[in-house]
């Protein structure tokens, strides 16, 4: 009776969801590179991305590098400014970078200071001005390194199924300028390490291991002691940095749940079960203290129970034997994905992956894997000639099909060069509305 009811309870409050994550003005970041001198090194990267939604009263947008002035000559003049009915896309791309790993509030990686809880703005905002130069609106591009725990008291009531989680596709490959070589285009699918990830908010990762030897990343031998040989694909950083990096995040929080999906292993890997123990001993030699067990808790168990555990990373693990002989490993996750470098095929793919989620009575994890891939004709012919161009494409759509169409039954949403887009927003005010409508959902029950 009990189950029946939570069941009545998440369904009400499923429909009574009716607003979306809007925003008026964002900033994104782009995932392109401007060569400053044809195919040299020189770049201009990182690029500062103003969005918006319509705004009839809207006069002009600025961009800012402190907050935004109630009246536009009380403040500094802005780096930019543009008049939003030039660019009728709601989308224009300026000429200033994000610096890389400036984080504030003691959030910077490797700094000694005790971390602020709580978001906090990087110097740049966005902001629209009225035709008296009256502030409307502004927003700023922030990190939210605490943003579970900041909402704990809304949050606690929902199920890990419930939640929607902001996530990186193959988080684990960044950008390093001296592993990008030709292939490299068309692997780099971040521009933000690990770390940086968790601080901007982002609450699962993707990772995909290989196994390398004398250099050689496609390369597969028996494993030994030397543990660093497990890498990544692109970035010559031994799995065990990647793992460090989570740990020293971790550390840092309470009630920030994180997802690490391992998922893809090398050719010749499944062959010898040694394999597979070696390198989960590796993983939870560094990460066991934090590891929240599938033994001790369920997709239904709401944060509250979870939190009550003291432990809160999850790792799924994607080799069905190996997970039956370790308790705190968490099942293969299903990723739903098309290869295809349309973003008009991946929205139709995703849009009916949301309408199955929508009446399925499944409680699991599943993972949106919200990106493009290049086709042959890409690698033959230099159709796209990155997997940059390739996010770039999809990036403003997601944004604005996540917001308006699909927050309320996406579950874990993976995608590339995530600062493209305002998924980690969008995930945000979807848990807070879910768990608004909830505790108003039981609020109605109980007063029938």
């Amino acid at each position: 009776m009990m189950l029946l009811l939570l069941l009545l309870l998440q369904l009400s409050a499923v429909l009574a969801h009716s607003g979306s994550a809007h925003y008026n003005v964002a900033l994104t970041v782009s995932s392109l590179k401007t060569p400053l001198d044809g195919e040299g090194p020189n770049v201009i990267q990182r690029q500062l991305e103003m969005v918006w939604e319509p705004m009839p009263d809207a006069e002009w947008l600025g961009l800012f590098t402190v907050s935004p002035p109630q009246k536009a000559s009380e403040g500094p003049a802005p780096l930019v400014r543009i008049n939003p009915s030039d660019y009728p896309g709601g989308y224009y791309r300026t000429n200033v970078s994000l610096p890389r790993d400036q984080y504030p509030n003691g959030w910077k990686k490797g700094s000694k200071e005790k971390p602020v809880p709580g978001d906090a703005c990087m110097p740049f905002w966005i902001a629209a001005y009225n035709k008296n130069d009256e502030l409307l609106y502004d927003n700023c591009i922030k990190i939210r390194p605490t943003w579970m725990g900041d909402h704990r008291t809304e949050l606690e009531i929902l199920t890990l199924a419930d939640l929607f989680i902001p996530g990186t596709h193959s988080a684990a490959t960044y950008n390093r300028e001296s592993t990008v070589g030709p292939i490299g285009h068309y692997v780099l699918t971040q521009d933000t390490d690990i770390w940086g990830q968790l601080v901007h908010g982002i609450r699962y990762l993707d990772l995909n291991i290989r196994h390398c030897y004398g250099g050689n990343a496609t390369a597969y031998t028996p494993i030994t002691q030397d543990v660093d040989r497990f890498r990544k694909l692109v970035n010559v950083d031994g799995v065990t940095h990647i793992l460090e990096e989570i740990k020293d995040y971790i550390k840092r929080i309470s009630c920030e749940i994180v997802i690490l999906d391992i998922h893809e292993f090398p050719p010749g890997f499944d062959e010898h079960a040694s394999n597979h123990h070696q390198f989960v001993s590796l993983v939870h030699s560094v990460l066991g203290e934090f590891v929240l067990p599938f033994s001790n808790i369920s997709y239904n168990s709401t944060l509250a129970e979870v939190w009550e555990t003291g432990r809160n990373l999850i790792i799924a693990y994607n080799h069905p034997e190996t997970v039956k002989e370790y308790d705190w490993l968490w099942p293969p996750m299903t990723h739903k994905w098309l290869e295809s470098n349309s973003p008009q095929d991946v929205k139709e793919f995703l849009q009916e992956c949301i309408d199955n989620a929508r009446i399925s009575n499944e409680t699991t994890f599943w993972v949106a894997s919200a990106f493009l891939k290049p086709s042959p004709i890409d690698f033959m012919f230099g159709g796209a000639k990155s997997l940059r161009e390739l996010a770039d494409k999809l990036n403003q759509n997601l944004t604005r099909w996540f917001m308006d169409e699909w927050w309320e039954f996406a579950n874990i949403v993976s995608t590339d060069f995530f600062l493209g887009n305002t998924i980690i927003d969008t995930a945000v005010k979807s848990c807070l509305d879910k768990a608004n409508n909830l505790t108003q959902s039981r609020l109605d029950f109980r007063n029938k």
